[in-house]
């Protein structure tokens, strides 16, 4: 165990099919942690992301941050402030403010490779 600790922070927008596979993957990481807190940015979803999302937080340390945009905000800009929200998120909750470590994650599968062990033998260097 790495006696630190992490927040995990995902931008979500329809990602019902990539969560399950996800959220094992962020339990893997977790579980090396001394401490972890968990933030998700949901933005004009129409799927069942949400829901999921919410079962999955039930019995972890986290929150769910919703966002619904104008359809006049291109993909870019609403990424942006929705990255935003969870960085004001971190800078007004006292309690993870000084965490360790900061780790954004793409819920779509790009990070299939990053394991525990990968993360921390890259903590140590």
């Amino acid at each position: 165990m790495v006696k630190k600790k992490i927040v995990i922070c995902a931008t979500v927008k329809n990602e019902e099919k990539n969560l399950v596979k996800f959220f094992k993957k962020v339990d893997s990481l977790i579980s090396s942690f001394e401490e972890y807190y968990l933030i998700f940015v949901l933005s004009d979803t129409s799927d069942n992301s949400e829901n999921l999302i919410d079962d999955y937080l039930k019995n972890r340390k986290g929150n769910l941050i919703i966002k619904n945009f104008d359809n006049q905000i291109n993909r870019i800009e609403k990424l942006e402030i929705c990255r935003n929200e969870y960085l004001e998120f971190i800078r007004k909750k006292n309690e993870i403010n000084f965490y360790d470590y900061l780790i954004v994650m793409d819920v779509d599968g790009v990070n299939n490779i990053l394991n525990d062990k990968i993360l921390n033998k890259s903590i140590k260097k």
